[in-house]
């Protein structure tokens, strides 16, 4: 279960960033960098409130089911660590480019020349992390497509039957 909820929250989350990628970046470009200011101050809060716990909880879970599968010996388990390592990956860009990228647009810090530059720039690393949070995604589907091999404390695989 574990493997299927991680699953599940990495594809919202990443569908959550294509959308926003999608739909929010080319309407950002399309206003005036005052209109974009007055919108990301009445917006960002909102933004942070909807994507952070997506972004946490699917790394969380990732994380959460490697560890399940590693205690179960469950060869799966290198899988989900891909999984895993891509979803934190995707916080790493936070701190690495959006929460200096966002802080900027909170305190309208941006030049209006610039502008333009700059969301081209965020999109892109935001097309970066969808591409992460789709890695994450396809490793944590494929953990639950492959036969599982669970093997006994002592290294033997269990016998089934007579």
């Amino acid at each position: 279960w574990f493997t299927f909820l991680a699953t599940v929250a990495l594809g919202v989350s990443a569908g959550a960033s294509l959308a926003e990628a999608s739909l929010l970046v080319p309407f950002w470009k399309s206003l005036s960098p005052e209109a974009f200011y007055s919108w990301y101050q009445a917006n960002s809060a909102r933004l942070v409130a909807f994507y952070s716990p997506l972004q946490i909880g699917s790394s969380i879970l990732a994380l959460t089911s490697f560890v399940f599968l590693s205690t179960v010996r469950n060869r799966n388990r290198w899988i989900m660590l891909a999984a895993t390592v891509f979803a934190f990956a995707v916080l790493g860009n936070f701190f690495l480019y959006f929460k200096d990228a966002e802080a900027a647009f909170r305190n309208r810090s941006i030049p209006a020349e610039q502008m333009s530059a700059v969301l081209r720039t965020w999109g892109n690393w935001q097309w970066a992390t969808i591409g992460l949070q789709m890695c994450a995604f396809g490793c944590a589907a494929f953990a639950l497509q492959v036969k599982p091999e669970i093997r006994s404390l002592n290294n033997q695989t269990p016998r089934v039957g007579i």
